[in-house]
This record gives structure tokens, C-alpha cells and sequence, in this order.
């Protein structure tokens, strides 16, 4: 099964960072502080203002949830039963924070003493599930989806029926587009993806060619410098040394002297300060379909909100 199918079925899958469609936040860059699944790094993070227009975290959460009800009665009616999230509200909030904090590679002390730049560990999904979980007949009814299918709706495509399985006809995109049909309007697997993700891309993108961020860079690379380790910006170690498995104690090392030049010369905030001054542009050209796009996810939110209240 595809990663992206995977994610679907454990409830929810995570885009980019910059994310979260509370209405009642402002939009100037780093006015709102972070207050669940946070660490002492992400207060020096500035927050993006594009975060008020994209799906994250606790509403992440419902939304998915909200689906997986729906979903529920037609998965049934093909005889399968419809596999427990491992995820709860708390992991995907957690989960959230660790993908933000990561946008700007490791930052915490503590993850890295004991992780290295390994992810550290937030809830083990793949063993929960089981490996193999997932037949195809599964997939199919379910997600819509044949073995070497894309996902649905990619590229802006119509999401068709796959066809029948026992004699009966599957909806388009599978049960779960169903239920993404009659919460979201559109059967799409790509119900999450907007455009203020891609704008966030784009601003990060082009952050790290501006020559406030390439100073930062210079600061930080001087530092590491003097603890015997070359390197001409955050990345490079990130990528010499993982996420690929258990941390060696030279990984550790490395982490711990990177996360604290990142300290001393204030990367973080330069960096991340630099990004939402370009997605807060971006949402200033972009405003109509940013506002659009919200209005989508609370309307989204209303649905799943009463969904989830109707549940014993």
C-alpha cells in the first residue's frame, strides 16, 4: 500500500508546514503563539500567517475523524470493517509540532541529545497497523484504488467510480471519498492540499536565497566552525547524518553543537522571520482564494463538529 493510502486510513495525512484555519487569528506574521504539542524552540519560530488558512493539527483531527464516521456505514455494506486509528487527537497535535519544528531541521536540546536528527519517536502507526493490513479488495472499495493507481483526484482529475466489487457499485474515490464528498464537496484525496501550501513552499523557497537568511547562515556555519564542524547551512548535516535509523554518538554530538549555534546566533528567528514576511506577501496578493479556501476548511469544521457531537 502506498504511504499516502496508509495515512488516509489511519486518519488524516500532514502536508507542508504552515497550517491551521482558526478563524479568530490574526494574520500579521508571529502574532499567535503556539500552545499545544510545543517545545522551547518553537516560541523562537515565527508563526506564519498563511497558518490561519491551511488544515493542521486538532482540526486535522476531526476532519479525519468526521470522515472515518462517515466512511463507516459503506465500508460496512461491502463486508469489511474499518481498521481503529492508532492516532488520537494528542498525536496529531504533537505530530504537527514536531513537522513544524523540523521545517527548520533539529532545534530542540533535549530531542537532540537522545535522537540525534532522527524524528523523534511520537506513536509507532506502522506496527499498530500491522504490516500487509490492507488487501486489495480493501483498497479498492475503500480508497477507490487498483494496485499501481495513483491517488484519486490527483492533478485536478475527476474522481470516478473503479467499479463494482460483489455485484455492487463502488462510489467515486471509494467509501472514503464519499465521505470526503458530503464534508468537503469533492471525493478528491487531495481535500487538504491548497493553495497558501504552496505558497508556504514558495516562501520558504525563496527565504533561502535572501541575504538576511544567508547571514543567519554565515553566523551559525562560524559557530559550528568552532566545535570542528564545516558546514555552509543547517541541511548539510541534517542530510550527512539522517533521518535514516538509530543515531550514532557523532550524530549526537553533531546535533547537540547545531541546535546550540542555532541558539547563539539566533537562526530560528531570523530564519523563520524571513519566511513569514514573504508567505505574509504571498497572502497579501493572494487574499480572495486564500479567504476562499478557508472559508472551505470552517465550513468543513462545522460539519465534522456536529458529526463528532452526534457520536455516543
Amino acid at each position: 500500500m502506498c504511504l499516502a493510502a496508509l495515512a488516509v486510513i489511519v486518519g488524516g495525512c500532514q502536508g507542508a508546514t504552515h497550517e491551521n484555519p482558526s478563524s479568530d487569528r490574526s494574520l500579521s506574521a508571529g502574532s499567535a503563539p503556539r500552545t499545544e504539542g510545543t517545545s522551547a524552540a518553537d516560541e523562537r519560530i515565527v508563526q506564519s500567517p498563511l497558518d490561519a488558512y491551511l488544515l493542521r493539527g486538532a482540526d486535522l483531527y476531526a476532519t479525519s475523524t468526521a470522515e472515518r464516521i462517515l466512511s463507516t456505514p459503506c465500508i460496512k455494506s461491502f463486508g469489511f470493517d474499518l481498521p481503529s486509528s492508532p492516532r488520537n487527537r494528542d498525536d496529531m497535535v504533537a505530530e504537527q509540532a514536531q513537522d513544524d519544528r523540523y521545517t527548520y531541521r533539529v532545534s530542540d536540546p533535549a530531542s537532540a541529545r537522545r535522537y540525534g536528527y532522527q524524528p523523534p519517536p511520537l506513536a509507532d502507526y506502522s506496527k499498530k497497523l500491522g504490516q500487509g493490513s490492507f488487501s486489495d479488495a480493501f483498497e479498492l472499495v475503500y480508497l477507490g484504488m487498483r494496485p499501481g493507481d495513483g491517488p484519486v483526484g490527483v492533478g485536478g482529475r475527476p474522481v470516478k467510480s473503479p467499479g463494482t466489487f460483489g455485484g455492487k457499485r463502488i462510489p467515486p474515490g471509494g467509501c472514503l471519498g464519499a465521505a470526503r464528498k458530503e464534508l468537503w464537496g469533492t471525493a478528491s484525496m487531495y481535500v487538504h492540499d491548497n493553495l497558501a501550501q504552496n505558497l508556504g513552499i514558495e516562501s520558504f523557497q525563496r527565504a533561502l536565497s535572501d541575504n538576511r537568511v544567508l547571514r543567519a547562515f554565515g553566523a551559525w556555519s562560524a559557530c559550528m566552525a568552532t566545535h570542528g564542524y564545516h558546514y555552509a547551512d543547517p541541511s548539510k548535516p541534517f542530510f550527512h547524518h539522517g533521518p535514516d535509523g538509530k543515531p550514532t554518538a557523532a550524530e549526537i554530538q553533531t546535533a547537540v553543537a547545531d541546535v546550540g549555534c542555532k541558539d547563539k546566533t539566533d537562526l530560528l528567528h531570523r530564519w523563520s522571520s524571513v519566511v513569514a514576511e514573504y508567505d505574509q506577501k504571498a497572502l497579501d496578493k493572494n487574499q480572495l482564494q486564500l479567504t476562499e479556501d478557508r472559508d472551505k476548511i470552517q465550513n468543513a469544521l462545522k460539519k465534522a463538529s456536529v458529526i463528532l457531537d452526534a457520536q455516543p
